[in-house]
């Protein structure tokens, strides 16, 4: 593909293993996209770990991973949500999931829920990356954004981008407040107009959560910078192919 487009695979490859496990790491790696996107917040006993803070099923009662501590969650077997072939599957911690993943690929982090039900996760996990020297290697999505805007006036090497789920009126100028370096956005609220905005002011517009190949093949002839897909063998196409 002559088009610089980011392929990035959504909690791993869920089409073939629970959301962001070990299992849909490794198996994500094999496919040799340019990142993988994990979603990430911390326990009761402040341990950051990666799990969808509302994945249905996984964690009992109201869902918050703050609610529970990090030897609490490690007892959940995902063989008895997801089926036996996935048994002794565990929640990974971050530190669990960057040793899997290593330099392989780009690590897009998504702060789920942000301070709201994480009291400065956005500080904990830059910290975390800076003590391992991996700045440079991840990007940091949240709907937390003034969070991402206190966090480039901390490190202003970070690559951050802002979490979209609604159509605002101005989100061009909205990312560039924030000093983000672009946006990731539901697929349905990316137009030519915005996309083409965001490219003028040097900012990446990135889609999910594509599941389909008329979307990946829509949003490509946009010109989008980054698809963003649970499914990898349908991101490994597209990133084979010529444009």
């Amino acid at each position: 593909m002559d088009k610089d487009i980011k392929f990035i695979s959504f909690k791993g490859n869920t089409t073939d293993a629970p959301p962001n496990t070990a299992t849909a790491i490794e198996t994500a790696l094999k496919y040799n996209l340019d990142g993988i996107m994990l979603d990430v917040n911390y326990t009761k006993d402040e341990m950051i770990v990666c799990n969808g803070e509302f994945e249905e099923n996984i964690i009992p009662g109201d869902n918050l991973n703050s609610s529970y501590t990090i030897d609490q969650i490690k007892k959940i077997n995902l063989g008895d949500i997801y089926g036996s072939k996935f048994n002794g599957e565990k929640i990974l911690t971050l530190e669990e999931a960057l040793e899997l993943i290593g330099d392989k690929t780009k690590v897009y982090l998504h702060l789920i829920c942000g301070s709201r039900h994480f009291p400065n996760i956005e500080e904990r996990v830059l910290d975390f990356l800076e003590s391992r020297d991996m700045v440079e290697q991840a990007v940091l999505i949240s709907l937390d954004h003034m969070a991402l805007k206190w966090l480039k006036r901390v490190n202003s090497s970070l690559t951050t981008m802002a979490m979209n789920y609604a159509r605002l009126a101005n989100p061009i100028d909205f990312v560039m407040d924030i000093n983000a370096d672009g946006m990731v956005s539901f697929h349905f609220l990316l137009t030519q107009f915005i996309i083409d905005a965001a490219h003028r002011e040097l900012l990446d517009a990135f889609a999910f959560p594509i599941k389909s190949y008329e979307d990946c093949e829509a949003l490509i002839g946009m010109n989008v910078d980054g698809i963003i897909s649970p499914d990898c063998k349908l991101l490994k196409e597209f990133k084979e192919k010529e444009f």
